[in-house]
């Protein structure tokens, strides 16, 4: 699968977040969401693949050497690296779901937290 293909189906696999994240932080309706996520947050971030591609090529640029990537190479055109491939982009959707619940509750202490303390700063001794 080309760069520009994976990137593609990365936004694919995101879609789903990406409405869950529209609805919640829009407050809109399931419907409006998806399609403000089809219509808009695709095809924007679609525009700016190949820019993508190329920031992508300089840090694989920056943290491996030439030996390196044609290892990689190697391993991305075996049956297994085509394995990785074709599964990554859902995997990599699916892990940031899991990490919603997380991410939550940390926003939901740092909220009680600063709650608590702009409460204790407009108390008078």
């Amino acid at each position: 699968m080309g760069g520009e293909a994976a990137v593609l189906k990365t936004f694919a696999a995101m879609r789903p977040s990406l409405i869950k994240l529209v609805t919640e932080t829009g407050h809109l309706s399931l419907a409006r969401a998806a399609q403000l996520v089809d219509e808009v947050e695709i095809p924007t971030l679609g525009k700016d693949v190949p820019d993508m591609l190329a920031a992508r090529a300089r840090i694989y640029a920056k943290h491996f050497s030439a030996q390196d990537l044609r290892l990689m190479t190697a391993f991305y055109q075996s049956p297994t690296g085509q394995r990785v491939l074709a599964e990554q982009s859902t995997v990599a959707a699916e892990y940031l779901l899991s990490l919603q619940p997380f991410i939550r509750d940390v926003q939901a202490q740092a909220a009680a937290l600063a709650k608590k303390q702009a409460t204790a700063g407009t108390q008078t001794p």
